[in-house]
């Protein structure tokens, strides 16, 4: 004969076992008159669960790691947001992916540095979409399609700081417009030809000042 499923009873818990080896089990039901599996448990793939349609969880979804610990929780906030928590102190939330067959981790959020984002590639923002700081939208930097924009809308100053040797204007990386050196000459470009230059006691100019 054939064993093809058991229902015990195991240290007062309920079991219910396939007894073949390597045989999913299979929870059936009807759906408008039509036969669906529901819910397939693959023994052959340590049990992994495959649903039919969707998932529904009702309250918060707890994920666990092999020692038993919750590592991460799922639900819905009661206005329709979905809410993914990472449980541990200080542990990551990271976005893993394929390019071209490589595992990539496209996305860190290090909780150890107040939820920190590492992009592992490009952020990459389409016509109109906007880069926005501040809590009152004080910084923008965008692209409308024709123009880029810098928009400072603060009530403070806007700063370029540098710690490193000068402060650049150039046309494609080649050509200079503009040139600030740190604790030295501002210059200033026309056609990549250097016509004005501060020095430690005034100014110097090449050519003939227009009237």
């Amino acid at each position: 004969s054939i064993l093809y499923g058991i229902v015990l009873n195991s240290s007062s818990n309920f079991v219910l076992e396939v007894g073949t080896n390597d045989k999913d089990m299979l929870f059936k039901g009807q759906d408008n008159g039509s036969t669906i599996t529901a819910l397939t448990l693959d023994m052959s793939s340590a049990g992994q669960a495959s649903f039919n349609l969707g998932l529904s969880m009702n309250g918060e979804s707890f994920f666990n790691a092999s020692d038993g610990d919750t590592i991460m929780t799922m639900k819905d906030d009661g206005s329709k947001n979905f809410v993914l928590r990472g449980f541990q102190p200080d542990k990551d939330l990271i976005f893993k992916g394929k390019d071209s067959n490589t595992e990539i981790t496209a996305l860190t959020l290090d909780f150890s540095d107040a939820g920190s984002a590492t992009f592992n590639h490009d952020a990459i923002f389409g016509d109109n979409g906007k880069a926005v700081f501040g809590a009152s939208s004080d910084l923008v930097i965008y692209h409308d399609g024709s123009n880029s924009y810098v928009q400072d809308g603060g009530t403070g100053q806007l700063r370029i700081d540098t710690n490193g040797t000068d402060v650049r204007i150039t046309k494609t990386d080649s050509e200079f417009m503009a040139k600030f050196i740190t604790d030295g000459a501002v210059e200033l470009y026309h056609n990549n030809a250097k016509k004005f230059e501060t020095t430690a006691v005034g100014h110097t100019t090449t050519g003939v000042a227009a009237d």
